[in-house]
């Protein structure tokens, strides 16, 4: 807003939102209805050269039934849509490419207490998936690929508990249909297309099943401390491409289909809680180690616009995740808040990519630090401020350039091998609730995200750079536009469904 009032930067764009909205209806003593709202814009655009808007909206109304004292379900429907969209103009031409990421879904819960100190969770959740891979206008010539799936999950958790331990056990049913409606490929080991086929929409093309155990263990050495053990298996269907030299919403994502298997993971997880006294305050520290199949990436040399075709231009290998977290938090009192500090490393090997050797992940976070404060005020009124950090991005640049016979040809010595500028954030906001007596409650929070120095450099190197893009009309991103998400304060808040 305040650049629109400068004489060197009134003709850029950089904004960005957040609205939240929830509200509770007690219709019985046994019947609640919640609903919540979230959507967030993000826009930055440098004079008429640049055009970049991605944002998330996201939907919930969910129903709360109490059937008898021991058994109660809660009923949702769940809507969310993630889009992308960017342009640029590159001599005197409109390029452009867009995503998004779109899903409807119906989810069932049962809760049954069956007895003291054991309780049974059942549930399922049906959702279609809408996804659009990318869809461009490069130098006039027009592609896209969307694709569409069904994924249906069943749930089971057993918990029981005795005096000194308490046992979680769960299994998840995941069934994934890759749906048709738009082409699927038969590829070779080059990634060339040697077959196209095309199926009606919502005839099955892939159907995938994956079982996903998990039990988590706590056992109480005093009634303050106590020491806890987990498994868990996972699997994930929507796969995200991210570009490797830069910092920009420009990701790609694409689904599991005939040639993409399910991302599984198997995680361990090892650590321990202590309270003070009267639970005031609470220390915990956790070690966890995580290997994963089927990971994703670009092939080398490629990027997110060499081919539409996203599967033709990818490769698949093993990752694995590891480290330690460690959090502190004061639960009582007027001002509450929680510190939190995590290391760990994250790294991928795909046969075919940065000479079959372990590579940094592009979504490794070496260090990541929050702090959080809340401080009650009277008349419903409530102050809180967030201060975030992690280390930078891990991304692809040239480890050397030579010229040969005139022409420059720059060498990569390894995948991932540089990091963008580390990232930190702090938000201020101020939250008043008011409770009115038909049992609507409602909130109004107020954001106001403090700039970093960061964002000065930002706007410094734009004032240098525009005017060589305008004499070349060319546009090359400048450093300080690939990392723009590391530069620029991002207002982010967390919602909950």
């Amino acid at each position: 807003m305040f650049m629109k009032l400068t004489e060197d930067y009134k003709e850029n764009t950089m904004n960005f939102y957040d609205i939240n909205a929830k509200v509770n209806y007690k219709i019985t003593d046994n019947d609640n209805l919640f609903v919540s709202f979230f959507i967030g814009r993000d826009n930055m655009g440098l004079e008429d050269l640049v055009s970049m808007k991605w944002g998330n909206i996201a939907s919930t109304l969910r129903w709360y039934h109490r059937f008898n004292e021991k058994l109660h379900s809660n009923t949702s429907l769940i809507l969310s849509s993630y889009i992308s969209d960017n342009s640029m103009e590159i001599l005197d031409m409109h390029n452009s490419i867009d995503t998004h990421i779109r899903k409807y879904g119906v989810r069932e819960d049962l809760t049954w207490s069956a007895y003291n100190r054991h309780t049974v969770k059942l549930g399922f959740e049906s959702t279609y998936n809408d996804l659009k891979s990318a869809e461009w206008n490069l130098h006039n010539y027009r592609e896209k690929e969307r694709r569409y799936t069904w994924e249906l999950f069943m749930d089971q958790e057993d918990w029981k508990a005795t005096d000194n331990l308490t046992v979680s056990a769960g299994l998840r049913l995941n069934a994934f249909s890759a749906l048709g409606g738009s082409p699927y490929y038969r590829l070779d080991a080059n990634g060339d297309i040697i077959e196209t086929m095309e199926y009606k929409r919502g005839d099955f093309v892939k159907t995938y099943l994956v079982l996903e155990p998990r039990a988590s263990l706590n056992y109480s050495l005093n009634p303050n401390q106590s020491l806890k053990a987990g498994y868990s298996r996972t699997s994930q269907n929507i796969h995200a491409l991210r570009i490797q030299n830069m910092s920009l919403p420009m990701d790609r994502y694409t689904m599991s289909s005939n040639n993409i298997k399910p991302q599984t993971a198997d995680q361990f997880s090892l650590g321990y809680v202590a309270l003070t006294g009267k639970q005031t305050y609470e220390f915990s520290v956790e070690g966890y180690y995580k290997s994963i199949r089927n990971v994703l990436d670009y092939k080398d040399g490629k990027s997110f616009n060499s081919e539409i075709e996203i599967e033709r231009i990818i490769l698949a290998g093993k990752g694995r995740s590891y480290g330690m977290e460690m959090y502190a938090r004061k639960n009582r009192g007027t001002f509450t808040g929680w510190v939190s500090y995590t290391l760990s490393w994250s790294d991928n090997k795909i046969p075919g990519i940065n000479n079959d050797r372990w590579y940094t992940a592009g979504n490794d976070r070496r260090h990541d630090i929050s702090v959080v404060g809340m401080y009650e005020l009277p008349r419903g009124w409530q102050m809180a401020a967030t201060w975030v950090y992690n280390t930078g991005q891990a991304l692809t640049a040239p480890s050397a350039k030579y010229v040969i016979n005139g022409e420059t040809v720059y060498y990569y010595a390894e995948r991932n091998g540089y990091r963008a500028p580390d990232y930190h954030r702090l938000d201020i906001s101020a939250t008043h609730t008011k409770v009115k007596k038909n049992g609507i409650s409602g909130s109004g929070p107020s954001d106001c995200t403090m700039l970093t120095a960061a964002t000065i450099l930002l706007l410094s190197l734009l004032r240098m750079t525009i005017p060589n893009l305008r004499e070349a009309k060319l546009y090359k991103p400048p450093c300080s536009v690939l990392f723009l998400r590391s530069l620029i304060v991002s207002n982010s808040n967390c919602y909950e469904q």
